[in-house]
């Protein structure tokens, strides 16, 4: 009884594991057939080299296609990681492969490379995706071992890296923590071969070339300035961090070194010459920090050379000169900032001349010119002994003007060019007119014409007239008639600039009662 019933029992489990394992078998088998596309790729090989693709998308791979695709440096994007590994053997891959969309299927056989084996790759568009296969050539059915190819792929970026860093005309060097050097490019052994080597120095490990202490720089980050082994030119070494220790490259920097000799010697050129020129001249940078002035500048805006040599910002600086009564004073603080900013905004179009009247009586000429990168200068001078004598002169103008109104004669005179450029006020009385006021383009012609018309025939005008052309320096005293009767004594001279003045007298009846004839010469004529 008891042994039935185990024979039951176990006919049982047989046919529950019989159940399961068939319920395994057909999911297995209803995978594979949800996308036949895919089942060929399981038929291959462990050591096949297949990959299957949906357009640009990577569906499926054999490890040893996983293995190629792995070293390249488009790992995100397997197409492309696929034709950057693949297009040194294959002569326009992308666009072979390009043609499996309408030939269906595309054979390329791999371009010969010295110590590579022979490879040929086969492109099938199967119900939609394209199945890329790598095969040996010699042996069409038989797979490509893919680590092979990984290896040669390897050895040939390893080999276009040796060929990029040697061709490089500077020298890149490895350092490990302890300061040995592992790796050199050419360019380095080149440098090497330049210095001496001492006797006991062996060759390897290679000497370092370059102190590569402070090897991050300066505080700046800027990088670090060392002169060649060989003493003959400067580099900038500039250092990267990398696994355990540090690439190195030495650019060349000599003629950087030149050029910054050159420009300190200009500069010193620059001040010296500056240091001459009674001229304050202030050149701030585009933040508006001053970086260059003379000695001329400290004296004029009486501020020390010490502060100057901190380097003040442009309102610090005239907020210093308007606490010294430098500046000329305005109503208000309100109103000088804005005089100040319109200072900053038309010296930046080159626009800014103007003239400080300081409180302490100085006159300054303050000039502002924009330079390159947003750089202001500013000029000054001390023009107050100009403007002095310019008061002055216009003192001894205005009295000289005011002494001749008051004279009887009538006195006009004409520019060396015969244009009229003074009228006293007996000469417009006289003659009824303003020559100043009768337009720009007024001339001795003009006013001539106006004579003949107010007076009576008389040579004496064509006189006049070439005296003040230029063709007579001097012409004998005349007397003209007026129509309404009066009788003028005229007299023309030239002055010391070129221009000519002509003086008009009326002569009184006593003073014609004097002469023999009226229609003489006056008594003042005859003993001119």
């Amino acid at each position: 009884m008891w042994e039935l019933l185990i024979l039951a029992a176990g006919l049982g489990a047989t046919a529950v594991l019989s159940v399961i394992g068939g319920l395994i078998i057909l999911t297995m088998l209803q995978k594979t057939q949800a996308d036949p596309r895919k089942a060929s790729i399981f038929r291959e090989g462990a050591d096949s080299t297949v990959f299957l693709f949906d357009g640009e998308d990577l569906l499926d791979a054999t490890p040893s296609a996983l293995r190629l695709l792995s070293g390249s440096t488009r790992t995100d994007k397997p197409w492309f990681a696929l034709l950057e590994r693949l297009s040194a053997r294959f002569e326009n891959l992308e666009e072979r492969l390009s043609e499996v969309a309408i030939a269906g299927s595309v054979a390329l056989s791999g371009l010969p490379r010295e110590g590579a084996q022979p490879i040929a790759l086969r492109a099938d568009l199967r119900g939609g995706l394209t199945k890329i296969t790598l095969v040996n050539p010699s042996r069409e059915v038989a797979p490509y071992h893919a680590d092979v190819l990984t290896v040669h792929a390897l050895d040939c970026e390893l080999q276009e890296l040796r060929d990029a860093t040697n061709a490089a005309a500077f020298p890149i060097w490895r350092v490990i923590a302890n300061g040995e050097i592992t790796w050199a490019n050419a360019a380095y052994m080149d440098l090497i071969g330049k210095v001496p080597r001492p006797e006991s120095r062996p060759e390897w490990p290679l000497r370092a070339l370059f102190d590569l202490s402070h090897a991050r720089g300066d505080a700046k980050g800027k990088p670090l300035r060392r002169c060649g082994p060989d003493q003959s030119g400067w580099f900038d070494i500039e250092t990267r961090t990398v696994s355990e220790g540090l690439v190195c490259y030495a650019l060349p920097a000599q003629a950087a070194v030149l050029a910054e000799g050159a420009l300190q010697d200009f500069k010193q050129t620059l001040t010296n010459t500056f240091a001459e020129l009674s001229t304050g001249l202030a050149v701030f940078d585009h933040h508006r920090k001053l970086q260059l002035f003379n000695p001329a500048l400290a004296k004029l805006i009486d501020i020390p050379i010490e502060t100057l040599l901190k380097r003040p910002a442009l309102f610090a600086l005239l907020d210093g000169m308007r606490d010294r009564n430098m500046l000329p004073e305005p109503k208000d603080y309100k109103t000088w900032r804005h005089q100040m900013a319109a200072l900053e905004a038309t010296s930046l179009r080159g626009e800014y001349n103007e003239t400080w009247h300081l409180p302490n009586g100085k006159a300054f000429r303050v000039v502002g010119r924009p330079y390159p990168n947003g750089a202001l200068a500013l000029m000054v001078d001390d023009i107050t002994d100009q403007v002095t004598r310019d008061r002055l002169s216009r003192t001894e103008l205005t009295l000289a003007l005011a002494v001749v109104n008051q004279m009887d004669d009538a006195i006009i005179v004409f520019s060396a060019i015969g244009a009229p450029v003074f009228a006293s006020a007996s000469y417009r009385s006289l003659w009824g007119h303003d020559p100043m006021v009768m337009g720009p383009q007024t001339t001795a012609i003009d006013v001539l014409e106006l004579w003949r018309e107010l007076s009576a025939h008389s040579p004496v005008w064509s006189e006049v007239e070439a005296a003040i052309s230029g063709d007579t320096s001097y012409i004998m005293p005349q007397n003209v008639w007026l129509k309404d009767g009066r009788l003028l004594y005229c007299r023309t001279v030239q002055l010391p600039d070129g221009g000519k003045c002509v003086t008009f007298r009326v002569i009184t009846q006593d003073q014609r009662s004097l002469g023999p004839d009226s229609n003489d010469a006056s008594p003042i004529a005859r003993s001119a």
